[in-house]
């Protein structure tokens, strides 16, 4: 039994105690500087701006009253927007170059130092419009009384990253698989069963041939309890025997079912057209939301067969 066994067993565990000790400072000097080197770009970034928030400052000077007509409090208020919009548009790239940790596609942390950097814009205004009014209050410069509503401003600084991120979330958006309709080889007519009373007008936009560039926009009645891709059917086969039997429709379909038709109404908000919106053949008139002189526009197609393979 050796005597010193507990000694050397103790200095053993007293060496491994040490030694973790260290390296427990190690790490923590290592995220220390790992911090110190992320904050120090975001510090110099956020310096510049203060720069630039105390040079917009300086439009105090700017007389804000004793003015008749256009009133200098909209007309500032006006202007500093504008630059608050196009500084906006400025962080928004150099955000990407200048902060490593910057993700063009991601908002939270990038939407956070872009609410710190309007703070500190509005903060310089509003500062500046404050205090300088009352150290010299003998010069025609803005009252102090204006501070808050011109540093508001600072405030549209946001609206780029916004909008930028908006766009490129839209973008990633994976492309919705539209029902496409296939002209059939034989159709077995059945008896109508929607009510003829029920009807909306609608007008129905396409071209004859797939190569031609010229479109016919023909007003139609559709029974709103229809099938719609029925309705188109018997629209194309009365238009090609009835209407223009010596210029029809061509390019209907083909053998191998490769080619099909698409149909898309405009898509709007609040009146305003942002794109278009495709209906579903399988469903009914009224199910596809078809609204009364409605603009329908007919697209051929072609189907990837391989990815079916």
């Amino acid at each position: 039994m050796d005597p010193l066994g507990g000694v050397r067993s103790s200095m053993a565990q007293g060496k491994a105690l040490t030694k973790g000790v260290k390296s427990k400072v190690k790490m923590a000097k290592g995220l220390k500087a790992k911090s110190a080197k992320l904050n120090k770009p975001v510090v110099k970034y956020l310096l510049v701006f203060l720069l630039i928030s105390i040079f917009l400052g300086l439009s105090v000077f700017v007389p804000l009253h004793g003015f008749e007509g256009i009133s200098r409090v909209r007309l500032t208020f006006v202007g500093m927007s504008l630059i608050a919009i196009i500084l906006g548009s400025w962080h928004v790239r150099r955000m990407e170059d200048k902060i490593d940790w910057a993700h063009p596609f991601r908002l939270g942390p990038e939407l956070l130092l872009t609410v710190g950097v309007a703070l500190i814009l509005f903060l310089g205004v509003f500062l500046i419009f404050y205090f300088l009014p009352r150290l010299m209050p003998n010069l025609l410069i803005g009252r102090p009384d204006f501070a808050a509503i011109i540093g508001s401003s600072s405030l549209f600084f946001i609206v780029p990253v916004l909008v930028d991120r908006l766009f490129k979330h839209a973008q990633m958006i994976d492309p919705k698989q539209y029902r496409m309709w296939y002209y059939p080889k034989e159709y077995i007519e059945k008896q109508p069963t929607w009510s003829r009373e029920k009807l909306v007008y609608a007008n129905l936009i396409f071209n004859l041939k797939r190569t031609d560039d010229r479109h016919k926009r023909i007003e139609v009645r559709l029974p709103l309890e229809a099938n719609f891709g029925e309705m188109i059917y018997l629209f194309i086969n009365d238009f090609n025997e009835n209407k223009q039997p010596d210029d029809p429709i061509k390019d209907l379909r083909s053998d191998n079912d490769s080619l099909g038709w698409l149909f898309s109404v405009p898509k709007s908000i609040w009146k305003l057209k942002v794109g278009k919106r495709y209906l579903d053949p399988e469903l009914t008139v009224e199910e596809n939301e078809i609204e009364k002189q409605m603009n329908i526009t007919f697209e051929r197609t072609y189907k990837d067969l391989t990815q079916d393979e």
